[in-house]
């Protein structure tokens, strides 16, 4: 007898909820955003990139003497907007994302191997010293 003493309340319930939900208008063109970040840059080689806020415009001595030096130690080089960045590493698919602090400096990176931030520009010989460092810490460079 017990059981059937809960049926109507079942009922009641069930009466009071709606049948059906109700539309949902749909978004209005002015509340409609599109944001789309740039493409990654892939890194298929050791790569040297100089992070800068303005990629039109690099600073051509010091891009010039970090391209020697990158180009010296068998690293590519590529000037790259630091906003908003991220890298492809295309060896293993991991993407690498910067610190929202850093507007300008080197990131260096072998596939397969996680990247070196460099924080600001420095001297040619103290990247050449960081790179060589990077890639005995890295082993040889050889294609897998």
């Amino acid at each position: 007898m017990r059981s059937l003493a809960a049926i109507p309340a079942l009922v009641t319930i069930a009466m009071l909820a709606p049948a059906s939900a109700l539309p949902q208008r749909p978004p209005g063109i002015d509340s409609t955003r599109i944001i789309s970040a740039p493409p990654g840059v892939q890194v298929r080689q050791p790569t040297v990139l100089m992070l800068t806020d303005n990629t039109l415009f690099p600073d051509s001595g010091r891009s010039a003497s970090a391209r020697d030096v990158a180009g010296s130690l068998g690293f590519t080089f590529k000037a790259v907007s630091s906003e908003h960045l991220q890298v492809v590493d295309s060896r293993y698919h991991a993407v690498y994302s910067l610190p929202s602090d850093v507007a300008s400096g080197y990131l260096i990176i072998i596939p397969g191997r996680r990247p070196d931030l460099v924080r600001g520009y420095v001297e040619p010989d103290s990247l050449r010293r960081r790179i060589v460092r990077y890639r005995q810490l890295a082993g040889p460079l050889v294609s897998r």
